[in-house]
């Protein structure tokens, strides 16, 4: 399972990540300029400067604003040093009209209040799903056959404040079957993972 670092925002934050693991970024406009940011009318690092010094593991695009998605698809795909990425919370018409166009770098959302059914539609056209964990972990045995079609990235319960049911989330997980091809976490609890 790879690591993904949550909120590397900053070109000096990515250089105290250790490059085998992977990073999740925050991109929205500022005028022209696609820069990194969470918060919005704020200002930010420069995508391509950013892109341009990365040499980690998979990187979480994630699209804080509708309209900007072809743009930051093209700006990584111009970086073949770039291998693995996908786009995280894209907009449902995005998502909906671009994987019917065959853009597979996306992730479908489930959680305990986003279903399975929607997920289900997306097998074959997305390759990404992106497991929440708000309350619970939503994995059953009733929909690991789904989840198990696509690549899933889980968020760890540390980053909704229940950092003591990470033993328990690994545990249950470990016994119905489901192997995480990567979880989105904080550096404060990267070991429990690796």
């Amino acid at each position: 399972m790879e690591v993904i670092v949550h909120r590397v925002n900053t070109i000096q934050g990515l250089k105290g990540i250790d490059k085998n693991f992977g990073t999740e970024i925050d991109i929205r406009s500022n005028g022209s300029e696609l820069i990194l940011n969470h918060e919005p009318f704020q200002g930010g690092e420069n995508l391509i400067n950013y892109l341009d010094e990365y040499q980690h593991g998979t990187i979480i695009l994630n699209i804080k604003e509708a309209g900007i998605e072809k743009n930051v698809l093209y700006l990584i795909r111009q970086r073949p040093h770039i291998a693995n990425y996908f786009l995280l919370d894209v907009e449902f018409p995005y998502l909906y009209q671009a994987s019917r166009k065959g853009e597979r770098s996306m992730a479908i959302r489930f959680s305990e209040d986003e279903c399975i059914d929607t997920v289900e539609k997306y097998v074959g056209l997305v390759d990404w799903v992106w497991i929440d964990t708000i309350t619970q972990l939503p994995i059953s045995t009733t929909n690991r056959g789904i989840l198990n079609q696509f690549k899933k990235c889980m968020v760890c319960p540390e980053r909704w404040g229940q950092k003591n049911k990470i033993p328990q989330y690994l545990k249950k997980l470990k016994k119905i079957g489901v192997e995480l091809d990567a979880v989105m976490t904080s550096l404060a609890t990267v070991n429990y993972y690796i």
